[in-house]
């Protein structure tokens, strides 16, 4: 699989890699822990984890039909598995994962909350931002970093893990990185509305402040200004007296010696 995915996903899909593959592989081995699963069950949740991003071979768009049409393939010809409900089931936990999540039962709940491990992960950080630019390079979406703030918020807001054991693992990390996409907000655009009626009143002391030093400092420009132009009329005056009294002394006639 490390192969193919090097092999036929482009280089710009830098968060959709054989990286992210592998950590939702290992995100649905940690999950199913919590679960005494059979062990038909268990290929079947692996299978699909491995190869639900396979269809990134061809774009992002429409990607899950293709990752299940892939596996389809995969286990037909080069594992001879005719078991259809089987083959039904992996691929049926591939679709699961396409936006919004919708799983149907645990096998795809639990390929689903790995698909999205990374939001309450050490990594995520890192694979949040590998998203942003992979959008750029691939759908064309350059956003602000208000907007990146707002986009990855909204989308933080809106998920929630469907497993109890997702929640566990990941939950409470997941909610520290919604408080510091907060706290980014808050940096990138602060709410200045005041609180309570005491911090009112200082912000406009403070508001009153800063105008006066503003017409201050404009009071001193103009002073200055006013000083150098003074000062500037008297040199010019002086200049012209220089030249006129120089222009009268080359004029003046001089005497004769007998």
């Amino acid at each position: 699989m490390e192969k193919y995915i090097h092999e036929n996903i482009g280089e710009k899909y830098v968060f959709h890699n054989f990286q992210h593959t592998y950590a939702v592989v290992e995100a649905a081995q940690h999950i199913t822990e919590f679960f005494e699963l059979k062990e038909r069950d268990l290929k079947i949740v692996y299978i699909a984890a491995w190869f639900h991003d396979t269809g990134y071979s061809e774009g992002w768009e429409g990607h899950e039909e293709r990752s299940a049409k892939l596996v389809e393939t995969f286990l037909k010809e080069e594992q001879g598995i005719d078991d259809e409900e089987f083959i039904e089931a992996v691929k049926g936990c591939i679709m699961a994962t396409k936006m919004p999540h919708n799983p149907v039962d645990l096998r795809q709940q639990i390929v689903c909350d790995a698909d999205l491990s990374h939001l309450g992960e050490k990594s995520y950080w890192d694979r949040c931002g590998r998203v942003r630019q992979e959008f750029a390079l691939t759908r064309e979406m350059i956003m602000s970093d208000q907007e990146w703030i707002d986009f990855e918020l909204n989308f933080m807001l809106g998920h929630e893990y469907h497993t109890e054991a997702a929640r566990e693992l990941y939950g409470d990390r997941k909610g520290k990185h919604v408080k510091q996409l907060y706290k980014r907000k808050q940096r990138l655009y602060p709410d200045t509305t005041p609180s309570n009626l005491d911090e009112s009143k200082d912000n406009l002391k403070k508001k009153a402040r800063k105008k006066a030093k503003k017409e201050e400092k404009a009071r001193e420009a103009e002073k200055n200004l006013k000083l150098s132009r003074g000062v500037e009329t008297m040199y010019r005056a002086t200049y012209r007296t220089h030249v006129n009294l120089s222009s009268i002394a080359d004029n003046k006639p001089t005497s004769c010696s007998r």
